[in-house]
């Protein structure tokens, strides 16, 4: 009779030392960037919190798709269990391996709640997942890359020739809105025109812009700008006595602007603005001769204004990097 208790008895202990039977099993599909943790991190994570989830090859289907939209800051994920009704969760976190740890919180809420409650139970030192998990090896996650981007401008200014002042060009930027800008533009300015000769302007130019920005929200962002804009402006004149004839004269411009800015995206694309106070440091004043007297056609203005309008996307949507 005591040898029969002693045998019950030690048989009840063995089944305590057995960690519980897993109340659901799934494998994982994962799709994420190459700055992400692998999918083990999410099994591991889901393993902290409960006892009653387990993977293998033949478990139901969780599906995670993590994306890292082009210029915005942070991660968004989606989770698909299964296929049962109410079964998508979607969360957004600034790091991956914390949006990992909350998708995986999401799934023992969906499947086990009540392992948030209840004591912990013994179980045995969590091993690496199983091979279910259709996924790289984990690696460290890398610094996140600045995005560089591409793109055209339109400008309308009153400097550095007579006003209104039409300028076209293209640009590169880097920065996760819109950090640091170099462009090159061609700007047309009016003629001017008397009875003794006509004149007409034309600018080339490149530009150097800071533009340190702030995000209130994901899509849009304000800031300022410091631009320095270096160049030449060409002057093609011609005299009535003397109209089959055109004198070409070239002038350095040198200037300085400061002014506000506005970012958004419209899908992948980002429009900016950015309207300027100009001021002259380096700039030649364009004078005629007519015999005796000459005669300033141009005077550099000691303030202008300039107003630009960019559209650009990244170069990874155009196959040159990632």
């Amino acid at each position: 009779m005591l040898s029969t208790a002693l045998l019950v008895l030690h048989a009840q202990r063995v089944q305590a030392d057995e960690p519980p039977a897993p109340a659901r099993t799934f494998r994982v599909e994962y799709d994420a960037p190459a700055e992400c943790a692998g999918a083990a991190h999410f099994v591991r994570e889901v393993g902290a919190r409960s006892t009653r989830i387990g993977f293998s090859t033949e478990g139901e289907l969780v599906r995670l798709t993590i994306t890292h939209p082009a210029g915005v800051s942070g991660f968004t994920g989606r989770m698909i269990i299964g296929g049962a009704a109410n079964s998508t969760r979607e969360l957004a976190a600034e790091e991956c391996r914390d949006l990992l740890s909350g998708l995986a919180l999401a799934l023992v809420l969906a499947v086990d709640p009540e392992s948030l409650t209840r004591l912990p139970e013994p179980r045995k030192e969590l091993k690496e997942p199983s091979p279910s998990v259709e996924s790289a090896p984990e690696r460290p996650a890398p610094a996140e890359s600045v995005p560089w981007f591409v793109g055209v401008l339109g400008t309308i200014g009153t400097t550095p020739v007579p006003a209104p002042v039409i300028g076209v060009g293209g640009f590169v930027e880097r920065g996760g809105w819109f950090a640091v800008r170099v462009a090159a533009t061609t700007e047309f300015g009016a003629a001017r025109t008397t009875p003794d000769y006509a004149v007409r302007f034309q600018t080339f130019g490149a530009a150097v812009s800071g533009c340190p920005m702030a995000s209130p929200v994901l899509w849009f962002a304000v800031g300022g700008c410091a631009t320095a804009s270096f160049g030449v402006v060409r002057a093609a004149t011609t005299l009535a006595t003397v109209p089959q004839e055109q004198h070409v004269t070239v002038r350095p411009r040198f200037d300085m602007a400061l002014g506000p800015a506005l970012s958004a995206f419209v899908g992948s694309v980002r429009i900016s603005m950015v309207v300027e106070l100009t001021f002259p440091v380096v700039r030649d004043d364009f004078v005629i001769s007519q015999g005796a007297t000459d005669e300033v056609v141009h005077r550099a203005d000691p303030v202008g204004a300039r107003a630009t309008l960019g559209l650009s996307v990244p170069l990874s949507e155009l196959g040159f990097g990632h």
